[in-house]
């Protein structure tokens, strides 16, 4: 039965993220009626119709406030993009492309962004929730306990607060464990923010039973199915449930919503590793370009990866490079002397020894 309802709502979910939301030859009404009623898909339609014969910035920003309401961040960042170029200084254009760019991980950028923000509105308590945010997911806690000060200074009322006192008490916390344990005392009260939601349902992979999680989740997945960050851990809950084949379609529809996301390309390629399916976790790292941030990372799965298949001249290679471009992280240098023979080798990481090339699920 458990394993009929996961494919179930796995048709589901995929009928819902192919959906196009930008359909046409409906009967629409006036720009007014999608605005007061602010429904997202309709909002997308009108807006849509209307860049086809004149494309413009208003319209661009409207359109991705509405996919960014839908968690459709793909789409929303490449129209935000569209809007700013042309007004480059709108704050309130930086602010949501600041808001897209954070659910897309791209945390830098999205900093860039609201510090723009915050320059020209300095007393702004959104402002400050969206860069306690950024400095949360940049493991900043100084400068989240910061912004949350600053917003406490602006007198509103208490109500006002219980998200970024959820922020500021993540911040601190410095394990699963702990980040647990806090989901499991803070009040509902404090966890009506989506964000919140999702790091809550993160916290209890490994702690609520697979029939509880599944219901939590697709619970979830109902209200945003093109959410990828809720996707991403329906690919590692069937993952952990064994369904290779069907989690695989669910990282390959992340990816595509993730596209210069590569914190989620190493994930995918592990998960093959996980599987056996080497060539393919090979494949995804190739996808990661070498100025990346975490092309270190890279260099370094590849590494395990043809120890694990044997191809010693290949790791070889892929060593050298990290030696070469990374000469302060010792691992390289100590895994080359181990497989050279200079030293010996303690890990004894083994080949595998039912490698399977071109693995079927």
């Amino acid at each position: 039965m458990r394993r009929i309802g996961i494919l179930i709502w796995f048709a589901f979910l995929f009928v819902a993220c192919d959906t196009n939301v930008d359909s046409k030859g409906e009967d629409l009404p006036p720009a007014e009626a999608y605005l007061a009623k602010q429904d997202p898909i309709k909002v997308i339609s009108f807006t849509s119709q209307l860049l086809e014969d004149q494309p413009n910035s208003t319209l661009f920003y409207l359109r991705a406030k509405a996919y960014y309401d839908l968690h459709a961040y793909q789409k929303a960042y490449f129209d935000i993009n569209k809007a700013i170029e042309n007004n480059p200084s709108d704050l309130d254009y930086l602010g949501l492309s600041a808001k897209i760019k954070l659910n897309l991980e791209l945390y830098q950028e999205a900093l860039k962004d609201a510090q723009l923000v915050e320059s020209a509105k300095k007393e702004n308590l959104e402002i400050f929730e969206l860069l306690t945010q950024i400095h949360l997911f940049l493991h900043q806690p100084a400068l989240v306990r910061f912004y949350v000060r600053k917003a406490q200074k602006l007198n509103l009322p208490t109500s006002s607060y219980a998200n970024l006192r959820a922020y500021s008490r993540l911040s601190q916390l410095d394990s699963l464990t702990f980040s647990k344990r806090y989901f499991s005392l803070i009040s509902p009260s404090e966890k009506q923010d989506p964000m919140l939601d999702r790091l809550s349902i993160e916290s209890k992979f490994h702690t609520m039973p697979a029939i509880q999680f599944q219901t939590l989740l697709l619970g979830q997945m109902k209200k945003y199915p093109l959410d990828p960050h809720l996707l991403r851990i329906w690919a590692r809950f069937l993952g952990r449930l064994g369904k290779n084949a069907l989690a695989e379609q669910v990282y390959k529809k992340v990816d595509e919503q993730f596209v210069d996301n590569f914190p989620l390309k190493i994930e995918w390629a592990q998960w093959y590793v996980k599987v056996r399916n080497y060539p393919n976790a090979l494949r995804v790292l190739a996808r990661i370009p070498s100025n990346s941030l975490i092309y270190k990372e890279v260099l370094w799965q590849k590494s395990m990866i043809y120890g694990y298949m044997g191809n010693k001249s290949a790791n070889l290679a892929v060593l050298d490079s990290g030696i070469k471009l990374f000469v302060k992280d010792t691992r390289f240098i100590g895994a080359k002397d181990r497989l050279t023979g200079k030293i010996v080798d303690s890990l004894q990481i083994p080949v595998d020894s039912i490698l399977n090339v071109g693995r079927e699920f």
